[in-house]
């Protein structure tokens, strides 16, 4: 079996090297790399193709900076595997992560097979949960533990196997943040069996500049609209989930407040009424959701009491995940 790993590259010289020999170095070694220069403008092209002259499993693609998603459709417009994995270039995987991954996929005959990630903080890492073993779900009970984001999941496209025919017909929407939020549950709905590997099997680097980079802009709003599709989707088709699609409706709400608040001016933001205002709506929703953690809930009653407390806490917190 040809398991593709797709890597999408944008200036990503100090981390793109990491990358690439994580998946080199695959104890499984029949796969095919595609490195796709998003048009970068520094050294990450050129070492593309250094890496491509290294290793004959690679191929390179050069095109304008289009995105994410552009550059994983151009990918999946050229490759050849029976399987597919995304790679964000600045993360790495386990040494395990295909041959473990494609052995499930083989065991149960699943379409998808997911994987919880390490999270790492400088040189700090930890997994925010996991399934004690195996499981396989369908494509309801797939939605609740990805949109749920508990014991592992995550709306994420990465440290997931996919059986290449899920895009057979289908490509990332282009143009968004959040892009994988909008496709989810496009994409688990083409999949009949989802498998859950327990093992933690892929590096999510969490990169300081992002805490810089995570205030509020009219982008962030393609999160909540992400979640609003899904929750039309998932309330004609899989009604049984609509709960946790609610869930995700009210979360993305509470995280475009949270980057709203790392503003200096965030009092004057056009959207931050509106958004409490849904906050305040729903909260009983939201204190009695199965998937909101304890930490969330209270963070709901303090925005509601108190919001320059709520700002302080939330860059507080953004502070703590670096030092531990």
């Amino acid at each position: 079996m040809l398991v593709t790993v797709i890597i999408p590259i944008y200036n990503v010289e100090k981390y793109l090297d990491r990358c690439v020999e994580s998946v080199i170095g695959q104890t499984y070694q029949d796969i095919e790399i595609i490195l796709v220069d998003d048009g970068s403008k520094d050294r990450s092209g050129t070492m593309c193709d250094w890496w491509k002259e290294k290793d004959g499993r690679i191929t390179v693609v050069h095109k304008a900076n289009g995105g994410l998603s552009s550059a994983r459709n151009a990918a999946l417009d050229i490759c050849h595997g029976d399987y597919v994995i995304f790679l964000d270039s600045d993360d790495y995987l386990d040494k395990c992560a295909v041959e473990l991954m494609l052995d499930d996929a083989i065991k149960t005959d699943a379409d998808i097979v997911e994987a919880p990630f390490y999270h790492i903080y400088d040189d700090r890492r930890y997994i925010r949960g996991k399934e004690k073993e195996m499981k396989v779900m369908n494509t309801v009970e797939a939605i609740r533990y990805d949109l749920g984001a508990r014991r592992g999941g995550a709306v994420s496209a990465c440290a997931k196997l996919f059986r290449k025919d899920i895009f057979a017909s289908y490509r990332f929407a282009e143009g968004r943040l959040n892009e994988d939020h909008y496709s989810i549950v496009d994409i688990l709905s083409r999949a009949g069996k989802i498998a859950i590997e327990p093992r933690p099997l892929y590096y999510y680097v969490h990169r300081r500049e992002s805490i810089t980079t995570s205030s509020f802009s009219k982008k962030s709003l393609d999160d909540l609209e992400a979640a609003n599709k899904n929750y039309d989707i998932i309330k004609a088709k899989f009604p049984q989930a609509l709960d946790v699609a609610e869930f995700r409706i009210d979360i993305s709400t509470l995280k475009i407040i949270d980057k709203i608040m790392f503003s200096d001016n965030w009092k004057e933001n056009p959207y931050l009424n509106e958004l409490v205002d849904h906050v305040r709506r729903n909260r009983c929703r939201i204190l009695k959701s199965q998937y909101a953690t304890r930490e969330r809930k209270l963070s709901v009653l303090l925005l509601l009491a108190n919001r320059s407390l709520y700002q302080h806490i939330v860059k507080e917190k953004a502070r703590r995940s670096w030092s531990g």
